[in-house]
Order: structure tokens, then sequence, then C-alpha cells
């Protein structure tokens, strides 16, 4: 919409996330590299850019890696 180009990399689930796809697809961001999986849960980030441009991304992606499976 600005004159840039986007795209997302990362999986997509099915049900939920048709609507992000619609969306994404609708606004002009390439999705060839987000393949759909019926258990892919979505990762959700917060992104906040300081006054002196500097970003800083945190996200959640609901799991635990790398730690033991009995944690």
């Amino acid at each position: 919409r600005l004159g840039g180009t986007a795209g997302f990399i990362g999986w997509l689930g099915t049900g939920a996330d048709d609507a992000a796809l619609r969306d994404l697809v609708a606004s002009g961001v390439e999705t060839a590299f987000a393949p759909r999986h019926r258990d892919a849960r979505p990762v959700r980030s917060r992104i906040t850019v300081g006054s002196d441009g500097e970003r800083f991304i945190a996200y959640d992606d609901e799991a635990m890696l790398g730690t033991a499976p009995d944690f």
C-alpha cells in the first residue's frame, strides 16, 4: 500500500488462519513461502520503534523451544 514490497515467511494453520492469508494476499504480501499445516499456530509479535528509529521485536510462539519435555 505504501509502495514497498513485503512477504510473509512462516507456517500458517488452516481454518482461522484462512482470513489472515486472504488479508495478506489482498494487501499484496507475497505468501509463496507460507506453507499450510492444520497444526500450525500463529506467532504473535509486537514491534516497537524508538525515537531514534531503532526497532525492538518481541514475540511469543507459545512453545518452549529447547526445553526438556518434562519441564
